[in-house]
């Protein structure tokens, strides 16, 4: 009884998550990262704060080449992120302009009441949110140079 009552759970949120999706318009576009090694992703784009709000929550799994890019319309330190009612852990790139100012590496899911939140230390202007593991993997640091395409298509490339 108690499994078929979290999967109708599950069920209930990824469906809610995907209509969220659908409903608030996002667009999609690609990122790449000129780390040690370049890292390129197609990336949901959140430019509205519920898009931001709902970031990649519900999400179970996230392929590595793809990602969730908050844009914010101004530059700041006071967006953050959090994870609550996130099941896979994430890396946090702070990015502004055309360069990495800050990174969290493998942030854990919050599974209680009260969630640590992240923020940066430097004004930035988007945030990444890739798989966990990403940064080490690929050599990102802060000073490194991004490119972002944005195309209104509702395919992630």
């Amino acid at each position: 009884m108690k499994f078929f009552i979290l999967t109708a759970a599950i069920l209930i949120l990824t469906v809610a998550y995907i209509s969220a999706v659908s409903a608030y318009g996002y667009e999609y576009g690609s990122i790449k990262i000129f780390g040690k090694k370049t890292y390129k992703a197609g990336v949901l784009i959140a430019n509205s704060t519920k898009e931001q709000d709902l970031g990649l929550m519900f999400v179970k799994r996230l392929s590595l080449n793809k990602g969730l890019l908050m844009i914010f319309h101004f530059t700041s330190t006071m967006p953050a992120i959090w994870m609550k009612n996130m099941f896979i852990s994430l890396d946090a790139i702070f990015i502004n302009g055309d360069k990495v100012v800050q990174l969290y590496k493998n942030i854990p899911p919050c599974r209680t009441k009260v969630c640590k939140i992240y923020f940066a230390d430097k004004s930035f202007n988007r945030i990444l949110e890739v798989n966990s593991g990403i940064i080490s993997r690929y050599g990102i640091k802060a000073g490194d140079k991004i490119a972002i395409t944005v195309n209104k298509k509702n395919t992630v490339n």
